[in-house]
């Protein structure tokens, strides 16, 4: 984390390039940061996961939610206990500079969300 956070003091990342790519830099970035692609990680707590490459990640249809990820049946009102996440949720939330980066998140904060809701009701 000390190395990171120096990458992102300087606003340089010498291992991965965040930040190298016009577009991702003015699409997807913070650009109050001298690096729009690069953070401090600074405030916990942290996550990890290891990615594996599985297709292109690009869905194209899907089940469409609510605000709280829950299945919406064709008359309109939330499926209950049914909920969708990631590409199984169809792709209100993309624009420019979709990537399977964002596919995975899509999924990570569908679920915490579905799972917040399912645990509360």
């Amino acid at each position: 984390m000390a190395r990171f956070n120096g990458f992102a003091g300087e606003g340089v990342d010498h291992d991965f390039g965040r930040g190298t790519y016009p577009w991702a830099a003015m699409m997807t970035g913070d650009r109050s940061r001298k690096n729009p692609n690069l953070g401090p990680l600074d405030k916990a707590p942290f996550y990890g996961l290891r990615l594996h490459v599985a297709s292109v990640g690009v869905n194209a249809a899907g089940l469409l939610v609510n605000e709280h990820a829950q299945v919406m049946h064709v008359r309109g009102a939330p499926i209950r206990g049914l909920y969708a996440a990631g590409n199984s949720a169809a792709p209100l939330d993309i624009g420019a500079g979709y990537q399977s980066g964002l596919s995975n998140l899509r999924g990570m904060v569908g679920g915490f969300i579905a799972g917040k809701h399912a645990s509360a009701h």
